[in-house]
């Protein structure tokens, strides 16, 4: 039983290592005439990537799925936030502007999100 637990614990380690070894991919279709930069943004990192013909794209790793947002080269705010994950990630987003106190601000709209787990996640438990 000892030896038994102990090979599942090995298993489960090297398994977290093979993932964070493959990294993620954050391939972004935009739809709207927005040009210019998309930053990716969470609590450690700041990744920027232009966008061209409404694409986007962010590579990378994370240790665990760590919180994620997205934002323009402007004053700009996200409708919710997402977690990275060491996948393959698809998302759809909207740019629009927005009126805030000090004037209108890029507003982005994540439309959809695939590949992860916590997407599929919080689509179930918006049902």
């Amino acid at each position: 039983m000892r030896n038994l637990l102990i090979l599942g614990i090995i298993l489960n380690l090297l398994a977290c290592k093979n993932s964070n070894q493959n990294g993620f991919t954050v391939d972004v279709n935009v739809k709207g005439d927005y040009t210019g930069y998309l930053y990716l943004i969470t609590t450690k990192k700041l990744d920027s990537s232009l966008v061209i013909n409404g694409k986007s794209k962010f590579s990378g790793s994370v240790d665990f799925p760590t919180r994620a947002g997205l934002i323009t080269d402007t004053v700009s705010g996200y409708d919710r936030d997402f977690y990275l994950e060491n996948t393959e990630i698809q998302m759809e987003i909207t740019v629009t502007k927005k009126e805030f106190y000090d004037g209108p601000s890029d507003w982005i709209i994540i439309e959809k999100i695939k590949g992860t787990k916590t997407s599929k996640l919080r689509k179930e438990f918006e049902k």
